[in-house]
């Protein structure tokens, strides 16, 4: 906001529109900004806490109770990494998810080579979450990829 004195009181030149979900943990756990539409919304296989409501306060809870067995991971690709992570040291993508599949606590993981030489052990970061997913948002082609813990068989589609 963009304020001048006029002797006698301060006037408004210019207020920047509001953010909407952009402030953090504004779409509650489970919750992502879609940062095209600066709205909250449910990560897949979740649906909003409060029922079809707009308010996303309490976030997302999942459609279907997550378990140690019979679960897959879903790609969610253009997500801005949520905090409270753990890192693991891993050399491959491959060993990042069994990081993940060891652990029935985890809900997601990401994977990213911070280096085109791989082979010759270049940098890599394999981050893995347990319990609530909170401040996700959806930023499009700045975001990486998020790997989302999900229950049951995934859904395939034929053409």
């Amino acid at each position: 906001m963009l304020r001048i004195w006029s002797g006698q009181s301060w006037v408004v030149l210019f207020k920047r529109p509001d953010d909407g979900c952009r402030h953090y943990g504004s779409c509650g756990p489970f919750g992502y900004c879609d940062m095209t539409t600066m709205e909250c919304r449910c990560l897949d296989g979740f649906e909003p806490a409060d029922g079809f409501s707009a308010n996303f306060s309490r976030g997302c809870v999942r459609k279907e109770a997550l378990t140690c067995r019979g679960y897959h991971f879903s790609a969610l690709p253009g997500m801005k990494v949520p905090d409270k992570f753990v890192y693991v040291r891993s050399r491959s993508f491959e060993e990042c998810t069994a990081q993940c599949e060891r652990n029935c606590s985890c809900t997601a993981y990401a994977y990213a080579n911070l280096s085109s030489i791989v082979a010759t052990g270049g940098p890599s970061r394999c981050l893995v979450w347990t319990g609530e997913l909170v401040d996700l948002e959806k930023t499009g082609v700045l975001g990486g990829n998020l790997y989302l813990r999900l229950a049951g068989s995934p859904v395939i589609v034929c053409l």
